[in-house]
């Protein structure tokens, strides 16, 4: 079982912050188009995300176990800073193969 201390994740942002941070760009004279994503958004402005991510604390640690090579391979690494594949590409890869002819 794990614990928030052991796995803390960052908050996401709510719409309000959004809507502050579009007001703030909109009275300094940015124009920001309507159509933009808000986790685009988020990430441009440094707001942070609109998901539930692990936090800085997780990533520092992670970072510290590949550089003491407690992560010898970078697997977690890896892992933590891989990009969710996209929408329509879910099954592609080693894991989403199906079919084919089996090698012996």
């Amino acid at each position: 079982m794990t614990s928030a201390i052991m796995n803390p994740v960052a908050l996401p942002v709510n719409a309000a912050k959004i809507e502050a941070k579009k007001q703030e760009l909109a009275a300094a004279g940015i124009i920001v188009p309507d159509e933009m994503d808000d986790e685009i958004f988020c990430q441009l402005t440094g707001l942070g995300s609109t998901k539930p991510r692990p936090g800085r604390e997780m990533e520092a640690i992670r970072a510290a176990n590949f550089l003491t090579n407690n992560d010898p391979h970078g697997g977690a690494w890896i892992e933590f800073n891989k990009e969710p594949p996209k929408p329509g590409q879910e099954g592609r890869g080693r894991a989403g193969r199906t079919g084919g002819r089996r090698r012996r």
